[in-house]
């Protein structure tokens, strides 16, 4: 039990370390170089984030649920490397009709070429049971990347160029650590190419499904650069990315309690349980101290760290201190959702949830700026809180024989 802690402790601490990773390229090109240069590194992760996801083909979860061997790793292999070409030649034409610097578009790329080029060895890892392997290899990367980028720093200034001191940072972990510690297997067999298709085939619906999810904040990033400009996205995310932030102790949280949640006997209100009662108060207190915390301490918070001398609104900053909370226990309701495997429940709401996220965020943030952006991405929250609860609720209502019969 205590090897199992260990290794979700490691694992969150991975995905701190990107998190963190983000938020200091986010954060010094703010302050040192430009709001411009920030709102166009936030751009082209909007722009390339939901291709890379889309052109991994859900690779990464196919191999870790390929426990009883049915294709060869080296199929893997070629169905990861036909993702890269496709992505090179997504980039081409990105590249072609850019009117914006191409200097942050080719360090978003670097960065999301590395990293599908780990997906599958993240997946590896996963069906070998070390997946404690990604946590420390997100945690080396950010143990290279920040030396190295102090000592460019140093030696070149506040140049935009120092920044690819992280994809540098990635490439390196990937060669020392990933490859050699990657448990594919290498055949000597060759591999047709139906085969391959049929990797494809079979694995694309995860990653569509991810694409989708992506779209929920890489949407609305680019409608807003295309609506009132790169620097009020800069705006716009340097606060929603608190969010983010808060999110991941609660996402490894619920996701920890997913076995416990298929475990429950649905003939009883699941909101009768006394441990989801425990998890649904311990949330609130959480996004009680997240709202507070922004209310108090946002503004003093950006100004110091950002030098920027934008000021937000109090309405702002319950909007999105709202949304966060919205978000903590969507994360929850998800993971329950989860447990019952309605994969195709949560592919349905989410889907309808960014339609409503790029129908809203358009004319809110023509009419409204950065306070339409932020009032989308609550409307969108509350829309997806709203109809996963409503979901569980009528599941418990109408079908208890059901889940009787599975918990027995």
């Amino acid at each position: 039990m205590q090897l199992k802690y260990k290794k979700a402790v490691i694992h969150t601490s991975g995905a701190l370390a990107y998190a963190f990773s983000q938020w200091l390229i986010l954060t010094f090109s703010t302050r040192f170089i430009s709001l411009e240069t920030a709102g166009l590194y936030v751009y082209y992760l909007g722009i390339f984030t939901p291709a890379s996801i889309l052109l991994s083909f859900g690779l990464r979860n196919a191999i870790a649920s390929d426990s009883k061997r049915l294709y060869y790793d080296s199929g893997y292999k070629l169905a990861q490397l036909s993702g890269l070409l496709l992505m090179i030649v997504y980039s081409v034409i990105i590249f072609l009709i850019a009117k914006d610097d191409l200097v942050i578009a080719v360090l978003v790329l670097c960065i999301k070429i590395i990293e599908m080029y780990s997906e599958v060895i993240y997946g590896s890892w996963v069906r070998s049971s070390v997946a404690e392997r990604y946590g420390l290899s997100k945690i080396l990367k950010l143990a290279l990347f920040l030396p190295l980028f102090y000592i460019l720093y140093i030696r070149f200034g506040a140049n935009k160029l120092i920044l690819f001191s992280y994809p540098i940072a990635m490439l390196v972990i990937v060669i020392i650590y990933d490859r050699k510690r990657t448990s594919l297997e290498t055949e000597t067999k060759s591999f047709p190419v139906k085969d391959v298709l049929e990797i494809i085939k079979v694995s694309l619906p995860l990653a569509i499904g991810s694409f989708i999810v992506s779209l929920n904040s890489s949407g609305p990033r680019i409608l807003i650069k295309n609506i009132i400009g790169e620097e009020d996205l800069a705006l716009y995310v340097i606060i929603t990315y608190f969010i983010s932030l808060a999110i991941i102790p609660i996402a490894s949280l619920c996701q920890t309690f997913i076995p416990y949640f298929s475990r429950i006997d649905f003939n009883n209100s699941i909101f009768q349980d006394k441990k989801i009662k425990k998890i649904i108060l311990l949330v609130l207190g959480y996004g009680l101290l997240f709202s507070a915390g922004m209310l108090v301490f946002i503004n003093l918070f950006v100004g110091y760290v950002y030098k920027i001398s934008y000021e937000y609104s109090l309405i702002q900053i319950v909007l999105v201190s709202l949304t966060g909370v919205l978000q903590f226990f969507n994360i929850l309701f998800n993971s329950i959702l989860v447990s019952l495997r309605k994969f195709k429940v949560i592919m349905k709401i989410t889907l309808i949830s960014v339609t409503v996220t790029l129908i809203l965020t358009y004319p809110l943030t023509m009419y409204f700026g950065l306070t339409g952006a932020y009032t989308s991405y609550l409307i969108s929250s509350l829309f997806l809180l709203f109809s996963s609860s409503l979901y569980i609720y009528k599941r418990e209502r109408n079908v208890p024989e059901l889940f009787k019969v599975r918990c027995e």
